[in-house]
């Protein structure tokens, strides 16, 4: 296949993605309008155009309760060896996996948006990659002798930019050092609008190819060294007019905050140009089997096509829905939920301001003669002193609210209620944990059980994505790290090398709710109870404590500790006590061998009578 044909192949399979993406893009446009509490169109002049913003209410209760257990241990990631080869390995890249996720990557704002973009419009993307990175300086030795200089060239691997000679005969030789600067994997959560996935696959894992597109410069491109120059002499001002309805409408959103995405620089190399990435499978040597591949096209140009760089040779992106739509690659967020609760309790509230917009309340009533000119002016423009009146109290009153009825607020809590059934977010954990609640308050109890179970779900499925993650951090870990890295943790420096993290593990990621959490603890701490109480009469292994002890220690965030209990240090033996142990084990033999001479002597003794008894008794002599 030539690189044309290729060509024509990736635009083809990119322009059916999005026409297949338009209606979900549609889709997204209309949950992200409901979580902004955008007006409806069905407003009438004259009267209220609130929207109550029920899911940007349930969203933001959402994001702290669902992140938290992410980001506030600092061991998220547990990895098991499979076989017993891998078990030292498993706790090396383990170690490993949490250093690069909570000391090199920024994880807060990486999970927040996470969940912001699941929770709002239903499926979050995310790209997995290699980030390299390395400082170019120059060097000099000055004043080295021929014989220097031509061990330096010939034993050394220094990169040799020139060697100047001096005029006493010394050369001084410049080098460049290079220093790497980052050598790590990263994730990057991607817009919706510009992910372009195979039409007809259900998760990445069964998509023949995945494209999507992103903002670069010419400085950009020229800088990553793998396109030909003439090839980007063609690209200046060839940035892509939006086609996506969902980005158009985030771009404009986003310059009521202050970034205009339509900023354009004066500089040449920083024009900008938009660029796809596709990735998927094509017979590029023809031998009828396609391999996987990754191209670069900006302008309809194919900059270039090589093979997958990853050494799973899988397409580097995961794909996480809030809510599971079977067989379908998208997901629902919460809007999907609530949008008729909302729309019912904005119905509703709209009619409560109504009424109270066109009350009587603040107006004063007076019956007509109750009243002459002099006194009606001093009682409208409140002048102390006596007024007075014709008639009697009951010719004055003052308007109020209009009374409701009592069976619009049950209608506006049950549907309050229906919503969080819905959803799982309730009021019961809005600011507070499960120790806030009252114990005796069993109602309560229960419905937060139930929420932390629907939160639970919620959080395993974004957990099982970002499983899926570390498993390719694994893989690249394996394949793109030098063969001695050195990673801190503690304030200690713990040098590795590439052989100390290979292996094959099962992952598992330490998160759960607070309320789950609590439970945790409280179950472990009544087995520990339990158990302490039948040491005495069943066989219960040591270990089993350490053990205990250490899940506590972590689920309490504190890994150093459960590491060191579920792996203890065995106890160094102490070279006086071995020697004492040795003389007690040869004194007791000893004493064993004598006992045993004495035994064979006492036993020889008495047969040695038994026989001369007998030969006296026969009249034998012996002599």
């Amino acid at each position: 296949m030539t690189n044309e044909e290729a060509l024509k192949v990736i635009l083809s399979d990119i322009n059916s993605a999005k026409n297949a993406k338009k209606e979900i893009d549609s889709k997204i446009e209309e949950w992200l309008s409901e979580y902004e509490g955008n007006p409806y169109g069905n407003e009438t002049k004259g009267r209220s155009k609130i929207v109550v913003k029920d899911i940007k209410k349930a969203v933001e209760w959402f994001i702290p309760t669902a992140s938290d257990p992410f980001v506030k241990k600092p061991r998220i990631v547990k990895l098991e060896g499979i076989t017993s080869d891998d078990i030292d390995t498993a706790k090396m890249h383990e170690r490993l996996l949490n250093y690069q996720f909570i000391r090199k990557f920024d994880s807060y704002n990486f999970i927040h948006d996470l969940f912001r973009i699941s929770a709002t419009e239903g499926t979050v993307i995310i790209r997995c990659g290699w980030d390299f990175e390395e400082k170019e300086e120059s060097k000099t030795i000055e004043n080295l002798t021929l014989e220097q200089l031509d061990a330096i060239e010939r034993e050394s691997q220094l990169d040799i930019s020139s060697i100047n000679p001096n005029e006493d005969g010394t050369f001084n030789l410049t080098y460049i050092k290079r220093t790497t600067v980052k050598n790590q994997p990263t994730a990057e959560v991607l817009r919706n609008g510009y992910c372009y996935p195979d039409p007809s696959c259900t998760t990445v894992e069964d998509a023949s190819f995945f494209a999507y597109k992103y903002e670069s410069t010419m400085s950009e491109l020229r800088a990553s060294g793998k396109y030909k120059e003439e090839d980007l002499e063609e690209l200046s001002n060839s940035i892509e007019r939006e086609d996506s309805s969902l980005e158009a409408r985030r771009d404009s959103r986003n310059k009521l905050n202050g970034r205009d995405n339509d900023y354009e620089s004066e500089a040449e190399a920083n024009k900008k140009v938009t660029v796809y990435e596709y990735w998927g499978k094509l017979d590029l040597n023809d031998d009828g089997i396609s391999e996987p591949i990754v191209a670069t096209i900006v302008n309809k140009k194919l900059l270039d096509i090589d093979e997958n760089p990853y050494p799973d040779k899988e397409l580097p992106f995961v794909e996480i829905p809030f809510s599971k739509n079977s067989f379908a690659f998208w997901g629902n967020p919460l809007a999907e939920f609530l949008s008729d609760n909302q729309k019912v309790r904005t119905s509703l509230m709209r009619g409560f301001i109504d009424n109270v917009a066109q009350s009587n309340n603040g107006k004063k009533y007076i019956k007509k003669g109750a009243m002459d000119a002099i006194n009606r002016k001093k009682h409208e423009t409140n002048v102390g002193g006596i007024i007075e009146i014709n008639g009697d109290k009951s010719d004055f009153f003052e308007g109020e609210f209009n009374q409701i009825s009592p069976s619009v607020f049950n209608l506006y809590e049950l549907v309050q209620q229906e919503a969080e059934a819905l959803s799982g977010i309730n009021r019961t954990m809005q600011g507070v944990d499960s120790k806030g609640l009252n114990d005796s308050a069993t109602g309560a109890s229960i419905q937060q059980s139930n929420s932390q179970r629907r939160m639970m779900d919620v959080v395993r499925r974004h957990a099982n994505g970002l499983k899926k993650i570390f498993r390719k951090w694994i893989s690249y870990n394996k394949e793109f790290l030098t063969d001695s890295e050195v990673m801190r943790i503690n304030g200690e420096f713990i040098p590795f090398r590439r052989d100390d993290i290979s292996g094959e593990f099962d992952i598992d990621l330490t998160v759960g709710t607070d309320g789950i959490t609590e439970a945790k603890v409280n179950q472990i701490t009544m087995l520990m109870q339990q158990v302490g109480g039948l040491a005495n009469v069943a066989s219960i292994p040591p270990e089993f404590f350490n053990l205990m002890l250490g899940k506590l220690a972590d689920e309490w965030g504190y890994p150093d500790v459960a590491q060191m209990l579920e792996n203890p240090t065995p106890k160094q033996p102490n070279l006086m006590e071995e020697e004492m142990a040795k003389l007690e084990v040869a004194n007791r033999t000893a004493e064993v061998d004598l006992k045993k001479a004495k035994a064979i002597k006492e036993m020889s003794e008495s047969n040695s009578k038994n026989v001369n008894t007998k030969m006296n008794a026969l009249g034998i002599k012996n002599d």
